[in-house]
């Protein structure tokens, strides 16, 4: 009886211990966890990124990345080279086997060709002009955050009717109250997701001493970027955050690389979901996934841009939810070459005297106060790469001066004034008026942005 006695307690003993050693581990995956969303609270508005590139697979979307003047990376050479060559002949291999190889990726080429439908939204201007602009971070200055949302969606709408590539932000909010700066820098919520990408609001300068963007700096980079990302790829990349809290108030873009569910292209957005030894999985937002042979390390949660294999549009018409789609990762820009647009790049500027470092072949001024319009087609018909240069609500002129008052710390008045400034405007290659002859007083940041846009459209056509 004892005996049994015994045992008894033995087995309350035992499960009373590996109780407390479930409610221990309970404990420290808790900590564990407010450890990260902490960190992840303080980083996600830390290291403003370098967004020339949208769509670097190696690294975070938001991390440093390389100028797309430059061409992108290595592994994006290789791939439009070879694109290039597919589309000129596939006619100069030296042995059989890569003569097979060559024709093998001019079918396929020819295939991806005959997939793109020629209508609305495929359909667009020239895009071997790569076309910029450079805008305020108080454009959407407004102390309502439903305003600030619907400025947002237009600027974004915009950008996409005219194809542009790259928008420029720059921090013109240096004269903003220190307080409204940093509106709800702390207000961030903890992620859902560990691999989920961050957007950042500082960066060092030449003396290794954080530079912290305005608060109106953060909140346009961070819907323009929302509104650049497909609707099926959101959930993966962007936390809860108060600078979406309108979100469902923003109009779409509706852009070439926002393909609904029955919709087809040879290319498409993805997010990589899951990662294995050789491959990876990638949800394109469609009834099945694509496999990918991983071969450079791609790690869950990083954008991806998706070209599809010959037998997928098969499987797409046959709804076949059996098996994955097989595709390969490309560079973001090899749609470009078959003339699709596929959405903009963003980058943040200190400030406005900034975009003078930006490398085009063509920058352009706006103002009330420049030169007529008409005579431009012709002067830059020459140029592959223009960025078009707007001002605040006082103008470029004020504000290139209020900047180098700042400085200098001082102040230029009289002739002095007048002689600095067309010292900086002469680094513009055109410094024109897209609107003369206007009857108000005044023209909104966005609105010039949409007449100078449209007058742009009709000189690159």
């Amino acid at each position: 009886m004892s005996d049994n006695k015994n045992d008894v307690n033995e087995l309350i003993h035992m499960e009373q211990k590996k109780k407390r050693k479930i409610e221990k581990e309970q404990i420290e995956s808790e900590r564990d966890d407010q450890s990260e969303n902490n960190e992840y609270d303080k980083n996600i508005c830390d290291n403003l990124p370098d967004q020339s590139e949208k769509n670097e697979y190696d690294k975070n979307i938001c991390g440093d990345l390389p100028d797309q003047s430059e061409k992108k990376s290595a592994d994006g050479q290789e791939k439009e080279g070879d694109l290039e060559n597919d589309d000129e002949n596939g006619e100069n291999s030296e042995t059989d086997s890569s003569s097979e190889d060559g024709k093998k990726n001019k079918n396929i080429n020819e295939e991806i060709k005959g997939f793109i439908s020629k209508r609305i939204p495929n359909i667009s201007r020239d895009l071997s002009v790569d076309v910029s602009v450079a805008i305020p971070a108080t454009i959407i200055n407004n102390k309502n955050d439903v305003i600030k949302s619907y400025l947002s969606s237009y600027l974004a709408r915009i950008f996409t009717i005219f194809s542009i590539s790259t928008i420029y932000i720059y921090d013109d909010g240096f004269e903003l109250n220190r307080n409204e700066r940093n509106e709800n820098r702390n207000n961030i919520p903890p992620k859902t997701n560990n691999e989920r990408h961050t957007i950042s609001s500082t960066e060092k300068n030449e003396n290794n001493k954080k530079y912290e963007y305005s608060y109106l700096c953060k909140y346009l980079h961070f819907n323009l970027q929302y509104l650049e990302t497909p609707q099926y790829l959101r959930k993966h990349i962007f936390p809860i955050t108060n600078f979406l809290k309108h979100s469902g108030l923003m109009s779409p873009v509706d852009a070439p690389h926002h393909l609904r569910s029955d919709e087809w292209l040879p290319f498409r957005e993805g997010v990589v979901i899951k990662k294995n030894l050789n491959n990876i999985i990638v949800d394109v937002g469609l009834f099945s996934n694509v496999l990918v042979e991983n071969i450079n390390n791609i790690n869950v949660g990083t954008r991806v841009t998706i070209l599809f294999d010959s037998e997928a549009f098969n499987r797409f018409k046959n709804k076949n939810t059996k098996n994955l789609f097989i595709g390969k990762i490309i560079h973001p820009s090899m749609p470009k070459l078959y003339n699709i647009y596929w959405g903009y790049n963003i980058q943040i500027l200190k400030n406005l005297t900034d975009v003078f470092d930006v490398k085009v072949d063509c920058i352009i001024g706006t103002s009330e106060r420049g030169d007529p319009i008409q005579d431009l087609k012709t002067q830059i018909k020459s140029a592959r790469s223009i960025l078009i240069v707007f001002g605040n609500r006082d103008g470029v002129e004020d504000l290139f001066i209020r900047e180098r008052e700042v400085k200098k710390n001082k102040t230029y008045t009289g002739k002095k004034r007048a002689k600095v400034l067309n010292k900086i405007l002469k680094k513009f290659d055109y410094f024109i008026n897209t609107c003369p002859n206007q009857t108000s007083r005044t023209i909104r940041t966005e609105e010039a942005i949409s007449i100078t846009l449209s007058l742009f459209q009709s000189i690159l056509s």
